[in-house]
């Protein structure tokens, strides 16, 4: 049954209700709790910004109004400082050690205006340092800064207000835990250009004297694929009940974009129409120029969806490149479903501080957007091979599994990029173990 609620907002939060409704909406998404009638003033009152003595949940005003500001047409920012603030012992952001029998009536720190800083990715805006990428750096985030990047601390916010209100009612979610393997094909074959095999091939014979480790070269790079890989993790999902989410990128010269979509059209359709034959997803992989430019992001979305003849409403930005303010309007103005982008290649954990899928919100516009973001957890390229870490495949495990019960405790996905292509030994071992740990 669902519990009605009433709110109040200190007035010198007052013109950040847009925010304060955005939050409450995702509260609303995922616990039994609506927002009361005019006629139903028995309801518990939540009261955000200065305490009153007549709330029975209180959260007190921290990131509103002190820490924002809004910039005509250019929306909502965080203030320069607000970050190495929250950071401190007593900056009003952090919440304590958590206590699932509390259910007192006044939270200790600002949860809505937690679950707004996470949520909304307002501290990602204005990056002054961004990677070679183009990337806002993990280690500038406050979750990251705080040690905090493997909890998802949004989740734990709206979990500590549900609790108030729904007292003496268990706080139950109403989302429940799934595990969802995403593919991004930055290779449909063994290589990115078609004359690489070739030359790699005459390097082992002509530079380092080994023909014949050349020729078994040109083999390899032909063997199977990418049937292979597609079989292989199809066939993995399948065995585990799962759905594989495979993400195709469209025609591009960008050197950063793979060739595939422009070489072998054909190949790629055949390849999407096996994967969603037996039942799996097909998404958009938007190309390294695209994050932050909505002609070039249509104009791949529409020649993708030409080749493997079918809409996509669902993908991941190519190098993960992201932009808080930008990114999350191109896909609701396209009409698509959900964004798996959020992530950080140099940690794993939750980015949007979130377990949940939940609706996108616009820095510009303060409002929700149509479409959902959804945070991924793992990526195996940030685990093997020394580009950011190299583990082995226990310590590797030893990561995830906090993850894996963060998603489980709050009946979140459990968000897993696991590339096509030829997977190193210790890289398929991995993703076998973390599949039969997740499930």
């Amino acid at each position: 049954m669902t519990r009605a609620y009433r709110l109040s907002v200190d007035p010198s939060a007052a013109a950040f209700q847009p925010e304060i409704d955005y939050v409450l909406s995702v509260l609303e998404r995922y616990y039994p709790l609506r927002r009361a009638g005019p006629e139903e003033t028995d309801a518990p009152l939540l009261r955000y910004g200065a305490a009153d003595d007549g709330a029975d949940v209180a959260v007190p005003g921290v990131l509103f109004p002190n820490f924002v500001e809004v910039r005509e047409a250019d929306g909502i920012f965080l203030l320069p400082g607000a970050v190495e603030h929250f950071l401190a012992a007593d900056g009003g952001l952090l919440p304590p050690a958590p206590e699932r029998g509390d259910s007192g009536g006044a939270l200790s720190y600002d949860a809505i205006g937690l679950a707004f800083l996470m949520l909304s990715l307002i501290e990602e805006r204005e990056c002054p340092a961004p990677d070679r990428y183009g990337r806002y750096p993990a280690a500038e985030t406050f979750a990251v800064r705080a040690g905090l990047h493997g909890v998802p601390l949004a989740d734990r916010a709206l979990e500590d207000i549900a609790r108030r209100l729904l007292h003496p009612a268990a706080a139950s979610h109403l989302s429940t835990y799934e595990v969802v393997p995403t593919h991004d094909v930055d290779r449909l074959k063994a290589y990115h250009w078609l004359h690489e095999p070739l030359r790699y091939a005459l390097g082992d014979a002509l530079k380092r004297g080994h023909p014949v480790q050349g020729l078994r070269r040109l083999k390899a790079y032909g063997a199977g694929q990418p049937e292979r890989s597609f079989e292989w993790l199809m066939g993995l999902s399948e065995r585990h009940g799962l759905i594989s989410h495979f993400y195709f990128m469209a025609p591009s010269h960008n050197s950063m974009d793979s060739t595939y979509a422009r070489h072998w059209p054909a190949l790629m359709r055949r390849m999407a129409e096996r994967a969603r034959g037996r039942g799996h997803e097909v998404g958009f992989h938007p190309g390294f120029m695209s994050f932050d430019n909505a002609d070039e992001w249509q104009r791949q979305k529409a020649d993708l969806e030409r080749i493997i003849g079918g809409q996509v409403k669902e993908g991941r930005h190519h190098v993960l490149r992201y932009a808080a303010d930008t990114t999350p309007r191109l896909w609701s103005d396209a009409g698509m479903a959900v964004d798996h982008t959020p992530s950080f290649p140099e940690v794993s954990g939750f980015r949007t501080g979130s377990t949940r899928r939940y609706q996108a919100f616009d820095l510009y516009g303060r409002r929700a957007l149509k479409v959902d973001q959804c945070a991924t957890a793992v990526m195996e390229f940030a685990l093997f091979g020394g580009k950011y870490r190299d583990l082995s495949v226990e310590q590797a495990l030893a990561v995830c599994r906090p993850l894996i019960a963060e998603c489980r405790r709050y009946g979140g996905r459990f968000v897993i990029l696991q590339h096509t292509g030829v997977a190193a030994p210790i890289v398929r071992t991995f993703y076998e173990h973390l599949l039969e740990e997740a499930v």
